[in-house]
């Protein structure tokens, strides 16, 4: 249990660093992959059964700032590697939506919608969020549940709010 958590918040703590200080870990960052394929083969071997949680990387957060911009378009070919790899492992992969008026993210306005430039499916799991946690208001630990799921991977947008939220969420329920 405690490894899971370790690894958990490495990876909610990496992403942190990773919009913040981009510069810096891009050599780090390219072993983004490799972490993911560790997570699988720990998955196997521990009998752990993971699922991918992306969180908020929607198109109307994509437009803000160029700075977000930029964290995004770095960050896109790691996602879809995460998300092909689940994908390919037949691994459930959960697409976080942000639901907000006040922001414009409504089910009918354009930037509610996931970046196009993710490669998820239109009939994968989906969970739309009125709160910082996809947990708070939503049936995601029903589902998780429900799939037997016992380990998260999170990654998205923003690692210091909403992907926090999360992984703190996850961690009181176990996860």
């Amino acid at each position: 249990m405690k490894e899971k958590l370790d690894f958990i918040y490495f990876f909610v703590i990496f992403n942190y660093f990773y919009i913040y200080y981009s510069k810096e870990i891009q050599v780090f960052f390219s072993y983004m992959e490799k972490l993911v394929l560790i997570c699988y083969n720990i998955s196997r071997r521990c009998e752990m059964k993971p699922a991918l949680l992306v969180i908020d990387m929607q198109s109307a957060y994509y437009s803000h700032t160029s700075r977000i911009r930029d964290s995004f378009e770095e960050v896109f070919v790691y996602i879809n590697a995460a998300i092909a790899l689940f994908r390919k492992k037949d691994l459930p992969i959960f697409v976080v939506l942000h639901v907000d008026e006040k922001e414009g993210l409504t089910l009918n306005r354009e930037g509610f919608k996931i970046c196009e430039q993710i490669h998820s499916l239109p009939s994968g799991f989906q969970i739309k969020k009125h709160k910082g946690s996809a947990f708070t208001g939503t049936k995601l630990e029903e589902m998780l549940k429900d799939l037997s799921v016992d380990t998260l991977i999170i990654t998205g947008f923003s690692a210091e709010y909403c992907v926090l939220s999360t992984y703190r969420a996850a961690s009181d329920l176990e996860y």
